[in-house]
């Protein structure tokens, strides 16, 4: 496994279900720097103002919705082409 992360960017790679405070320190111990999960979803809850999140979310929407249509675009730039 860390063979295959080293091939990877860090930036690439991300550990899902991560659910307890060792699934962090393994990915940590194996070069992963991104995490998701039921554990990190709490630590977000308790730790973060809930103004914070909305705002948050907002701009990930904002984001994905400009990616989704950059990817369209080029899409049908292709089919023209």
């Amino acid at each position: 496994l860390r063979a295959a992360i080293a091939l990877q960017s860090s930036d690439r790679i991300i550990l899902c279900h991560s659910d307890s405070e060792t699934a962090l320190e393994v990915g940590r111990s194996l070069g992963i720097t991104m995490f998701q999960g039921h554990y990190l979803d709490h630590l977000l809850l308790v730790t973060t103002d809930p103004q914070e999140m909305i705002r948050a979310l907002g701009e990930a929407k904002s984001r994905h919705r400009a990616a989704t249509r950059r990817a369209s675009d080029q899409r049908k730039t292709a089919a023209r082409d």
